[in-house]
C-alpha cells in the first residue's frame, strides 16, 4: 500500500533488502553474509521480488542491498574484523550472484552497495581510531564487484557541537572522524563522497552514481533545545546545496521524524525549523542546476563566504550562500549586479536597499533575468 501511494504522488522510492533470510546467513545472524550454497535461491528471490515491484502499480527502481554491510554484529553485519577488507570481498560474491538476475527482471533497475556507514577515514585514522571497516568498499572492488552495481549508498550524519568564539557562541555541526568541521571543510558528506569517488577511480570503476540515504545532524541530548533546532535548519540548507554540487542522484534526510532528534518534525507531527528549511531548500534550488560555487570575486573579495551557484530553467540565478568564520559573526558581501531578492533559510525575505550581510545560517539571492 505504501509504495502504490507512493507511486501515485510521483516518489522515487529506495527500496532495501534489509535481513538475510535464516535459511540463506552464514554468520549466525539473520542480516549478515550468505551461504554459497543459498546464493541461486537468494537470486530467484531477488529475480522475482524485482520482478514484481518493478512493475505498476509500484514502479520501485532502485534497489539497495542491505543497510550498513560495512558493519560487524550489527546493521547489515556483513562486517568481518578479521578480514583486513572487512567482509568486502563476500558481499562481492553476493553481488556478482544476484546483480545480473535482478537485471534481467528489470532491465532499468538500479543496484545500489547497501548504505555504507564509513564509520571514520581508514587514510587518516582520528586519534589512532580503527578505521578498517571503511575498508569494504575497497574489498567489493578489489574481489571485482565493481561490475556488478550500478551506485554507492552511503550514509553522512554530522554532530552537533558548540564552539566558543572570539565574537560569542557558535552552534554548528562537525564530523570527528572523517576530520570535518564546518568552518574548514564544511558537512561530512563531501569527505566521504570524495572517499567513495577516489576508490572508484582508484580501481578503474566509472559510470557509478552516489546516493546519500541517511543525511543528519546528530544530538542525542537535544530535545526540545532552540539552538540546536537553529543549528538543524541551516545544517539542512547547506547539505542539500552541497549534494548538488557534488552531483549526487539524491540526498535523503533521516528522517522525518529523525533519530538523535535529527527529525524534521516532533513526535506530534508538528513541524520544526529545519522543516520549513528543507521546504525552502527544494524550492529555492532544488528544481535548478547547479552551474559552480560562489568565489571570494563574486562576492565583492568577502573573505568566509561559501556557497554555491543555481540557475532555473527561466533562467533565474539563484546562489546559497553562509558565511565560515572563527573570528567574525558575519560578512558584508556586494554584487557586481544587484540581486533582485534575497530570503533567509527560513524564507524571510531580506532588505537588500542598505546592502547584504552574510552569517552562519544560509541565505538565498535570486537574479530574474
Amino acid at each position: 500500500t505504501q509504495l502504490q501511494a507512493a507511486n501515485g504522488l510521483g516518489l522515487r522510492v529506495v527500496l532495501t533488502v534489509d535481513d538475510t533470510p535464516e535459511w540463506a546467513h552464514a554468520s549466525g545472524v539473520t542480516c549478515g553474509p550468505v551461504l554459497t550454497e543459498k546464493l541461486p535461491a537468494l537470486s530467484a528471490f531477488l529475480h522475482d521480488l524485482v520482478q514484481r515491484y518493478s512493475a505498476e502499480p509500484y514502479q520501485v527502481q532502485t534497489w539497495e542491498l542491505w543497510s550498513e554491510p560495512d558493519v560487524a554484529g550489527e546493521a547489515g553485519c556483513w562486517g568481518d574484523p578479521a578480514d583486513p577488507y572487512y567482509g568486502g570481498g563476500d558481499y562481492a560474491v553476493m553481488l556478482a550472484a544476484v546483480y545480473p538476475q535482478i537485471k534481467a527482471a528489470s532491465p532499468e533497475a538500479q543496484v545500489l552497495v547497501g548504505g555504507l556507514r564509513l564509520e571514520c577515514d581508514p587514510n587518516n585514522p582520528p586519534g589512532g581510531k580503527d578505521c578498517s571497516s571503511s575498508n569494504f568498499l575497497e574489498g567489493i572492488l578489489q574481489a571485482g564487484g565493481g561490475a556488478f552495481f550500478d551506485g554507492v549508498s552511503f550514509h553522512a550524519s554530522d554532530g552537533f557541537a558548540v564552539y566558543d568564539l572570539p565574537w560569542g557562541t557558535a552552534y554548528q555541526y562537525s564530523n570527528y572522524n572523517w576530520h570535518s568541521y564546518w568552518h574548514t571543510s564544511g558537512p561530512v558528506v563531501i569527505a566521504k563522497a570524495n572517499f567513495i569517488r577516489n576508490l572508484l577511480t582508484e580501481y578503474s570503476v566509472t559510470g557509478k552514481t552516489l546516493y546519500n540515504t541517511q543525511s543528519a545532524i546528530l544530538c542525542a541530548s537535544c530535545q526540545d533545545v532552540p539552538v540546536f533546532e537553529t543549528a538543524k535548519a541551516g545544517h539542512v540548507a547547506q547539505v542539500y546545496a552541497t549534494a548538488m554540487s557534488l552531483d549526487f542522484e539524491t540526498n535523503m534526510w533521516e528522517s522525518l521524524l529523525g533519530w538523535q532528534n535529527s527529525g524534521l518534525m516532533s513526535v506530534n507531527l508538528t513541524p520544526l525549523p529545519a522543516y520549513q528549511a528543507f521546504q525552502i531548500a527544494r524550492e529555492s534550488i532544488g528544481p535548478a542546476t547547479y552551474t559552480g560555487e560562489v568565489l571570494s570575486s563574486d562576492v565583492g573579495g568577502a573573505p568566509g563566504i561559501r556557497g554555491f551557484k543555481f540557475v532555473h530553467e527561466d533562467g533565474r540565478q539563484v546562489w546559497a550562500l553562509w558565511y565560515v568564520s572563527m573570528t567574525e559573526p558575519s560578512s558584508a558581501v556586494t554584487f557586481t549586479i544587484q540581486p533582485g531578492a534575497a530570503w533567509d533559510m527560513l524564507g524571510n525575505p531580506l532588505d537588500l536597499s542598505t546592502g547584504l550581510v552574510v552569517g552562519v545560517d544560509p541565505v538565498y539571492v535570486e537574479w530574474v533575468p
